[in-house]
């Protein structure tokens, strides 16, 4: 389809499926100070932004969110900065010459870097990260094994909550909103990650709602395959069909765990005309609910500053 070919053309070219300029690929994190992972210098996290983190102009709360976290708990972390799409979509569209390109020049610049683990705030990212590169030639040859360890941030993020690392005493204001929370395939179906997410929702909200299909057998929003890049004919598209079922439960704010089910949901959001629900990721939620010493940086956890 026109819009997949798009996106593999502008991943072989720049590295990212928007074709945005990879010197932008920071634009992010203005006004952050984000420490950048240097050469000899160890750190515990190697924070893996991803695409859409980096690109998307609402998913970069995302990333932003995870500084404001990473921040609060102390957490030693650094950003990769030749980081690119490690390409994953490619291959699941068939391009699989694109994903070996892109998951060589990855491997070589982690290579680079000394680090305990990698945390991904993207399913796609994460499983790509923690199941198929460690199968790829190049992974052994850079003997990346002993040291390769990738960490969803649920996961991480609920480590960081039942550690006492993260000071929640803001939630009150969020409790009043009822919340829902949506499985994303990668995190889900593909990882058997459910507990993780959940349990930080609790730890903040103190509940949430569940949809009728949930966990593994979760309806996916429909980005997955490379077909967040592709326009649907379906008269109710499946975005469409989740969104209604995820409102069913009377819920007002749609928690999630990956950026794609993010825009995907948003998507849905303005194809129905609901300016009502809020479509919001853990991190987001977790970030909000964070006690400050003093006033939080400017942009920290919304869009960066033009």
């Amino acid at each position: 389809p026109e819009g997949a070919a798009a996106a593999l053309e502008n991943t072989a070219s720049v590295g990212n499926p928007w074709g945005m300029d990879p010197y932008e690929r920071m634009d992010w994190a203005k006004d952050l100070d984000v420490p950048l992972a240097e050469p000899g210098k160890k750190v515990d996290v190697l924070y893996w932004v991803g695409c859409a983190a980096s690109y998307d102009r609402r998913a970069r709360r995302i990333a932003r969110a995870m500084v404001k976290i990473f921040r609060a708990a102390g957490v030693d972390f650094a950003v990769m900065p030749e980081e690119r799409c490690h390409g994953e979509f490619a291959r699941r569209l068939g391009e699989e010459y694109l994903y070996q390109t892109a998951a060589q020049e990855n491997l070589e610049a982690f290579a680079g870097y000394d680090f305990n683990r990698i945390v991904a705030a993207c399913p796609h990212c994460f499983h790509t990260l923690k199941n198929e590169y460690p199968l790829l030639k190049a992974f052994s040859e850079l003997e990346m094994g002993e040291r390769w360890k990738a960490v969803d941030h649920a996961t991480f993020i609920r480590e960081l909550i039942d550690a006492g690392r993260l000071p929640l005493t803001n939630a009150e204001a969020l409790e009043t909103l009822a919340t829902v929370y949506h499985d994303p395939c990668y995190l889900a179906r593909h990882n058997g990650i459910t507990e993780a997410p959940r349990r930080v929702l609790d730890g903040v909200l103190g509940t949430h709602t569940e949809p009728v299909e949930t966990g593994e057998k979760a309806l996916r929003c429909g980005a997955g395959g490379g077909q967040i890049w592709c326009e649907t004919r379906a008269p109710k598209p499946v975005n469409v069909i989740r969104l209604d079922a995820l409102k069913a439960t009377g819920a007002k704010r749609i928690a999630v765990s990956c950026p794609h089910c993010l825009t995907m949901l948003e998507s849905a959001k303005a194809t129905a005309r609901d300016d009502a629900t809020r479509v919001e990721d853990i991190a987001e939620i977790v970030a909000a609910a964070l006690t400050e010493r003093a006033e939080p940086a400017e942009g920290v956890g919304s869009e960066p500053a033009e």
